[in-house]
């Protein structure tokens, strides 16, 4: 009888730190949730790591504006010139304050208002969440459809013991 005992407690204590290690990216998700909601700049410079997030989205645009011009006259002059324009507008969102304004104040048509919000203004979060799964052990993927048809891809890594942002993407469907 005391070793069913010690067997069930010990099979207990592993489905839940299974449970806990399965559910960490989604509180993370939920943390960064409501430090988006009360627009809690310092929290949200918690959950996001600014410096890969920068490089992964620069990235992912160099090589979308390459393909869009490749075939274009002059298509490298249009390149190197549209990525300047675009990491400038990068830094402006790689910021705590601007990956709220990115995430909160998207208008119907999609755009950003990157206008100052009036103190207290809340960020409604309308999305809702299509998908959700890891990648491997260390990366996490989430996919939000916002009401306006827009879809927003996040992607999480484990940095130590945390979870944080390190891309973002539209995911809205293709036209």
């Amino acid at each position: 009888m005391r070793k069913v005992f010690i067997v069930s407690a010990v099979l207990a204590v592993m489905v839940a730190g299974a449970a806990f290690w399965w559910a960490q990216p989604l509180l993370a998700l939920r943390n960064l949730k409501h430090a988006l909601q009360s627009r809690d700049t310092n929290r949200v410079a918690a959950l996001v790591d600014f410096d890969t997030l920068r490089a992964n989205v620069i990235r992912h645009t160099d090589q979308k504006l390459d393909r869009a011009n490749e075939d274009k006259f002059l298509g490298g002059v249009r390149s190197s010139i549209e990525k300047d324009l675009a990491a400038g507008k990068i830094e402006s969102y790689a910021t705590p304050e601007g990956f709220i304004h990115l995430v909160c104040d998207h208008s119907a048509d999609g755009s950003v208002d990157m206008s100052p919000q009036p103190p207290g203004k809340p960020c409604v979060l309308d999305g809702k969440l299509q998908r959700a799964g890891y990648e491997n052990s260390s990366h996490f993927q989430v996919v939000v459809r916002r009401s306006q048809g827009s879809g927003l891809r996040l992607m999480l890594a484990r940095e130590n013991d945390a979870w944080k942002v390190v891309n973002l993407a539209d995911a809205s469907p293709a036209k």
